[in-house]
């Protein structure tokens, strides 16, 4: 099999495996940039889709079971045509409906830990020797 035809064969494969289910597992850039190459993949070796095509790819992959994304899958399919501009409006739709996914996770900090106490034994210094009395306070907890 010729380089061509793998990389046909790849796209169609990565087209048929991606689905968008939910941001925090596999957000919804990743899954429109996912169907995008692979289009730009067939296009190159000439097996283009149609953008109907491409549309009935998005929407019928965009399988999130938010109410208010189904709403606005219907809505995005009534009022674009073409795969770019539906990826666009979907995209601020995703950004609206699930920002609490995107904020910034807090990352804990070392000098949190610098005054920790455990069931009477100081667990400040990561580094230092545990005596066999500390080891059996520290795993009762």
């Amino acid at each position: 099999m010729d380089e061509g035809k793998r990389r046909v064969e790849e796209a169609r494969a990565k087209i048929s495996n991606t689905f968008y289910k939910h941001e925090g597992t596999f957000s919804f850039e990743k899954f429109a940039t996912n169907l995008y190459d692979s289009f730009q993949i067939l296009e190159k070796y000439g097996k283009p889709l149609y953008e109907d095509e491409e549309l009935r790819l998005l929407f019928s992959k965009s399988q999130n079971n938010h109410p208010e994304f189904k709403q606005e899958i219907i809505i995005c399919r009534q009022q674009y045509e073409t795969f770019a501009e539906a990826v666009t409006y979907l995209k601020t739709v995703v950004s609206r409906l699930f920002l609490e996914v995107h904020k910034a996770r807090s990352r804990r900090s070392i000098s949190s830990v610098a005054t920790r106490e455990v069931n009477g034994v100081d667990i400040s210094d990561l580094r230092r020797w545990y005596d066999s009395s500390e080891i059996k306070k520290l795993n009762e907890s």
